[in-house]
């Protein structure tokens, strides 16, 4: 499967079930672009459209990954990515 990174949701709700889905501290202040890698979600969880990009599929949430580490910004740690923005 070809690796991707998805952006949390902005939808508040939505952001608030991904954080805990991965075990991310909620009081954590994360930066404004974070990013979730694509090995986070089963392969089910994708389509690829006409364009063959590898799309979520709406109400896809992310797994937990063993593992999985927060850093500072511009870090890539595992399966999660930090930008600045």
């Amino acid at each position: 499967m070809f690796i991707s990174h998805k952006i949390l949701p902005s939808d508040p709700a939505k952001h608030i079930i991904w954080i805990s889905l991965l075990g991310i501290d909620r009081e954590k202040t994360l930066p404004k672009l974070t990013l979730i890698c694509s090995k986070n979600f089963y392969d089910k969880d994708f389509e690829n459209d006409l364009a063959g990009r590898n799309l979520l599929k709406d109400g896809a949430d992310p797994l937990r990954m063993e593992g999985l580490a927060i850093s500072g910004p511009s870090h890539v740690v595992a399966q999660l990515v930090y930008l600045k923005v």
